[in-house]
């Protein structure tokens, strides 16, 4: 038996622009030869308890890959992604003509939900299909009763945009995301019962299948959580599953989103959840290396709670941007990290006598935009509680807000200031490529 390579992979390359993946055999390895976009003799390099180290596979594909006792098809070595958290990773954009129709692309391939790999196209995810039974017994996936109009996400124009940044190197996705799993589901604290019993275990049997080495990841991950409840240990969680993922998958770059809207009938405690789990995952990046969030408040849904076909698209390219980033810093693109928050200052306006607030960002590209009247920011006296709107107006200039307000500075002492307040706020501030600010909140003001 031969674990590590499958028919029609994406190998992982290394620095030196070769594959590098780990193997393992039950019967001892000397030969590993490959035909077709270059050709020559593969090192396979012995390490320990029958794994073996396969490198020296140039970039490019496909390639007929023949080791001591078996044959492999259709590889490609470039880059590896994992798509990993609930349906909007999944994805669930409403199908447009030209995603039942378009062929692909043959270097931009994906490993699907049946452990087969092909050429990646929408959907990616059938959970239905499945190999590991964590998604088809305990997740209760089943296959729809009418004809499938939705499952576009993020995955595709991410692999699309990593490609074109990257020169034209090979992209291929580990398809994981589950649309409605919960953190706990994909905590590593249950990963020892296996595949068809843990999310984070099926993941890491699809890594391990597929030589044990990625580029990074994508996640998309917090929906489940604020509907059941359970904000306030989101922090904690994430931390844990972080620090597994990487001593397991290794020190790679995480994109993660920040939870978009859900126009939803009030659900108790949701909206509280909701706000809190957004604002966690605005600071996950300081106590985190390596990751960073970006924003989706401005993006269209196709449903309840499912970003649209654009949204996602868009989704894609942006992630794309922001792993570049992650990997390369601003080297070729000159991309910057994604928008963050960064401090906000309080001041009485000398002409009206009423407060004026400041709230600067970095990493803008561009200067702050938006399309008609500017929208997004509140002020309320008790956390995660909505309140009479005291901002009147808003002026964008570079990477700055000035809200002006109606009150007075003994008014505003201990109020909290939010973008994106609830859970369908109309927020459309972007950078000018389009990126969205993050939410945040509750911030408490003081006037110094």
């Amino acid at each position: 038996m031969l674990l590590g390579i499958k028919n029609g992979m994406v190998m992982q390359r290394n620095s030196e622009n070769v594959a590098d993946i780990t193997v393992t055999s039950d019967t001892a390895l000397t030969f590993v030869h490959y035909t077709g976009f270059c050709s020559g003799e593969a090192a396979i390099l012995p390490l320990a308890d029958g794994r073996y180290r396969l490198t020296g596979i140039p970039v490019g594909g496909p390639y007929e890959l023949r080791t001591d006792n078996a044959t492999f098809m259709d590889i490609y070595v470039g880059d590896l992604w994992i798509l990993a958290g609930q349906s909007n990773m999944q994805g669930v954009g409403w199908f447009a003509p030209e995603d039942l129709t378009d062929p692909g692309e043959p270097d931009i391939r994906a490993l699907y939900m049946e452990d087969e790999w092909g050429v990646a196209r929408h959907p990616l995810h059938l959970m239905w299909k499945a190999k590991d039974k964590v998604h088809t017994q305990v997740l209760h996936s089943r296959p729809p009763e009418g004809e499938l109009y939705q499952g576009v996400g993020p995955g595709i124009t991410f692999a699309q945009t990593m490609k074109k940044l990257t020169g034209g190197v090979p992209q291929g996705l580990l398809c994981c995301a589950h649309g409605g799993a919960s953190l706990t589901h994909w905590s590593e604290k249950i990963k020892e019962e296996g595949p068809d019993k843990s999310l984070y275990a099926a993941m890491q049997r699809r890594y391990k299948a597929n030589g044990s080495h990625v580029r990074g990841m994508f996640w998309y991950q917090g929906c489940a959580d604020a509907f059941d409840g359970t904000a306030d240990t989101f922090e904690e969680r994430m931390l844990s599953f972080i620090a597994s993922f990487r001593n397991d998958f290794g020190l790679i770059p995480i994109i993660q989103v920040q939870l978009a809207r859900v126009v939803h009938p009030m659900w108790p405690g949701l909206e509280e959840n909701w706000i809190k789990i957004r604002e966690i995952q605005r600071l996950l990046p300081q106590k985190v290396e390596g990751l960073y969030t970006i924003g989706s408040i401005n993006k269209s849904l196709d449903d309840l709670i499912h970003l649209s076909r654009s949204a996602q698209l868009e989704l894609g390219v942006q992630g794309a941007e922001a792993m570049y980033y992650a990997l390369h810093g601003s080297q070729d693109y000159h991309f910057e990290a994604p928008p963050e928050f960064e401090s906000v200052r309080v001041m009485e306006n000398p002409l009206s006598q009423k407060v004026d607030i400041e709230v600067i960002f970095r990493n803008v590209y561009g200067g702050l935009k938006s399309d008609g009247r500017t929208s997004g920011f509140s002020l309320t006296h008790h956390p995660y509680k909505p309140d009479t709107d005291v901002a009147v107006n808003v002026c964008l200039k570079k990477n700055m807000a000035k809200i002006r307000t109606w009150i007075s500075r003994q008014e505003m002492e201990g109020m909290y200031l939010y973008y994106g307040f609830g859970l369908d706020p109309y927020a459309n501030i972007t950078d000018a490529r389009g990126r969205d600010i993050p939410c945040f909140g509750p911030i408490k003001l003081e006037m110094k």
